[in-house]
């Protein structure tokens, strides 16, 4: 059966969890081809790119895959959204957190939903500090994914809900749903890539932001596909 392992990563890298760290997670696993979380048109020519080994790159993903290519020559795949970068920008707001930061604080609240609204607060620090001060074993643990699956359920049905409750400007609704469409139609669109090209590959590896893990694996498992999924935690 193929197999696909989702690494989670922080981009850039950390004191304790850096570009070299990631290359040695691909070097344990050995894939076949390694998939990118960029749109096609920000994809490079591994044969263009030039980063000393073991040198940091504002990218962690970019160092090491680019490392990992110049020494095994597997395929460098992008699969994220065409134009995702127009659709971040459409839906970059703070005026949601600083609704719910009121929330937070207004006796008006009620204590039920104080409580939620302080279960997502409180997984926010923890998944911060993990990607700030954790090594990759960290990022990539159960600890993590739970964390992402509080701030995913309060993103995908809490938020609105309080929205509803709370507040009758419309505008908060739209920028919830430009939210949610950020995070729906990109990892969509990377499921079908993925999916589309494992039928060339046996054996691939995604290196992706530890926020989507998540999202990816429950989208991968429910398309029904011969492909059997793990977090690099699982395995």
């Amino acid at each position: 059966m193929k197999r696909l392992i989702l690494i989670g990563t922080v981009h850039q890298s950390t004191k304790s969890y850096s570009a070299l760290d990631l290359y040695n997670i691909l070097e344990s696993v050995r894939p076949d081809v390694i998939f990118e979380e960029l749109p096609p048109e920000l994809h490079e020519d591994q044969k263009t790119i030039k980063i000393p080994f073991g040198e940091e790159n504002k990218s962690q993903e970019r160092a090491a895959n680019y490392w990992y290519f110049q020494k095994h020559h597997i395929p460098i795949v992008p699969v994220d959204l065409p134009g995702r970068n127009q659709l971040y920008n459409a839906s970059v707001n703070k005026e949601l957190y600083i609704f719910w930061a009121h929330l937070l604080n207004d006796k008006k609240t009620s204590l039920e939903d104080r409580n939620k609204l302080n279960e997502y607060f409180s997984a926010l620090k923890k998944q911060k500090n993990i990607c700030e001060t954790k090594t990759s074993i960290e990022i990539n643990s159960e600890v993590m994914d739970n964390l992402l699956k509080i701030k995913r359920k309060f993103l995908s049905v809490t938020g609105l809900i309080l929205i509803d409750k709370y507040s009758n400007d419309q505008s908060l609704k739209n920028y919830f749903e430009e939210q949610k469409k950020w995070t729906e139609v990109r990892e969509k669109h990377m499921v079908k890539t993925i999916i589309e090209n494992m039928k060339k590959y046996n054996h691939g590896v995604f290196p992706v932001g530890a926020d989507h893990r998540i999202g990816l694996k429950e989208k991968l498992i429910n398309n029904q596909n011969e492909i059997n999924v793990l977090e690099y935690w699982e395995q």
